[in-house]
């Protein structure tokens, strides 16, 4: 520090010694100039208190998502897993990019050293994981609507083989930005108050030319592409489940209902991604900060509420599956019930769809019940009638057959 003041002092201060030659190292970090980014209060606490309730939101509900698939037999399946890999994604965007993120747009000022190098990564590779993922989602709605087979869909083995090629090529996208990421420091010399304020920037050492190609690839293999590939898709899976197949439907109302469900559910996810980064990508790839006006701080704030709507993207998927899934919503209702306004008893949940083989064990425990006039089980009480309404479905021979199939795996879980 007292070095810095001393050459700030010798260079900005006139007149400026004929003899000294500013070393090369320092042309590029000294600035005759009081540090321009000043916060105020008000924008502080509103910008900070914004970006922690992402980061909570998203690393407590991607979390949870990850719980449900991975505790309950009944999720682990193709389509889930690429959901899990999603929320992990999304998890790691959210606690390793933004949460160090965030504040150097903010201040303008990098304040976790060498983390500067993994959070280049994790602000890049987790994104085009959750990309690829939903075109890999696509994909397989598509081969689950057009060819109805069992092994039409993404077997459990095969989902595990794409998520890893995803991940490969996601790595190799955020390479570059990853390989050179570097921390710089930047001196400013104030004047007026013989002061110097010094600061440090997460950038990258490549020149602005090979950062703008890599801006364009990155939009390309990011948001252009994949957006166009899904888009595509959805127009077979709307021709194939709502026009050519429209008797079809008809006639299996209950199974084309259960494809379309989730269908709309990752048509709401992509759309939520699409509308999301679309500001984000254009203003990097763009250059659209040079548009705004430089001598007020409306370009900060703009890029902060871009930065922030495309890290919202984390929060999005969470939320949908609650909504239109009742296995997840079962589950976040119980991982959250300690929240005053969210109720969940042990009860409902350990016989609830995430453990089928106990609800249909229940069922038949009632049906002996009410057929020998035994007194019913106190457990029984936590079947409700759209849990009764599902295990009505199962024929009583496949019942009994379950039934002797879960009992050791009933007792074991409790």
């Amino acid at each position: 520090m007292n070095e810095a003041l001393e050459i700030g002092r010798l260079m900005c201060k006139p007149p400026a010694p004929s003899n000294f030659t500013l070393p090369d190292d320092l042309r590029d970090k000294l600035y005759c100039q009081a540090f321009k980014i000043v916060v105020p209060l008000h924008v502080a606490v509103f910008v900070n208190t914004a970006f922690l309730l992402l980061i909570f939101m998203a690393a407590a509900g991607n979390a949870a998502v990850m719980w449900i698939i991975a505790r309950h037999k009944t999720m682990r399946n193709g389509f889930n897993f690429f959901l899990f890999n999603m929320a992990f994604a999304d998890l790691m965007i959210a606690v390793l990019n933004v949460g160090t993120s965030w504040t150097f747009n903010l201040y303008y000022d990098w304040w976790y050293g060498s983390l500067c190098t993994p959070t280049s990564f994790f602000g890049i590779a987790p994104t085009s994981v959750s990309v690829f993922s939903m075109m890999a989602l696509s994909w397989d709605r598509m081969k689950a609507v057009i060819h109805p087979l069992p092994n039409s869909t993404f077997s459990r083995k095969q989902a595990i083989i794409v998520i890893s090629i995803i991940w490969i090529v996601s790595t190799l996208t955020a390479l570059p930005n990853t390989i050179f990421a570097t921390v710089k420091e930047f001196w400013f010399y104030n004047p007026r108050f013989d002061s110097i304020e010094i600061t440090h920037s997460c950038t990258s050492e490549l020149d602005h030319n090979h950062n703008k190609v890599i801006n364009y690839i990155l939009f390309v293999t990011q948001y252009a592409v994949p957006l166009t590939v899904i888009v595509y898709i959805f127009g077979r899976i709307y021709y194939e489940l709502y026009i050519s197949a429209e008797a079809a439907l008809k006639e299996c109302k209950g199974a084309s209902a259960n494809r379309a469900k989730a269908v709309k559910m990752l048509a709401v996810m992509v759309g939520a991604f699409g509308f999301s980064w679309l500001p984000y990508h254009m203003y990097h790839t763009f250059e659209l900060s040079e548009y705004f006006p430089q001598s007020d701080d409306t370009s900060e704030y703009t890029y902060l509420a871009i930065y922030w709507i495309a890290m919202s993207t984390t929060v999005y998927n969470p939320i949908i599956y609650c909504l239109v899934n009742e296995r997840f919503r079962l589950g976040f209702r119980y991982v959250f019930r300690w929240l005053p306004f969210v109720h969940c008893s042990r009860g409902e949940y350990e016989y609830s769809q995430l453990f089928p083989e106990r609800m249909r064990s229940m069922e038949i425990s009632l049906q002996l019940s009410g057929r020998q006039g035994r007194r019913v089980s106190s457990n029984c009480q936590y079947l409700t009638a759209s849990q009764k309404a599902y295990l009505s479905k199962v024929p009583m021979n496949y019942q009994h057959i379950d039934y002797q199939r879960s009992r050791k795996t009933y007792r074991n879980d409790l």
